[in-house]
C-alpha cells in the first residue's frame, strides 16, 4: 500500500505524486560503520 498525503486542493496524492516536483538525481550508495540503535525498555505512555 502506498503512503498517502493531502494535495494542495485537498485531494489524496501518492508518495510518487507528492515528490514528483523534485529534480531527478542519480542514486547514491550510503554505508554506515559502527552504527548503534538504542530502544528504551518500558511501557509507552500517552
Amino acid at each position: 500500500m502506498a503512503s498517502q498525503s493531502l494535495g494542495p486542493n485537498g485531494g489524496m496524492l501518492s508518495r510518487t505524486q507528492a515528490l514528483s516536483h523534485l529534480p531527478q538525481r542519480p542514486p547514491v550508495n550510503i554505508s554506515f560503520q559502527d552504527l548503534t540503535y538504542t530502544v528504551q525498555d518500558g511501557k509507552m505512555t500517552d
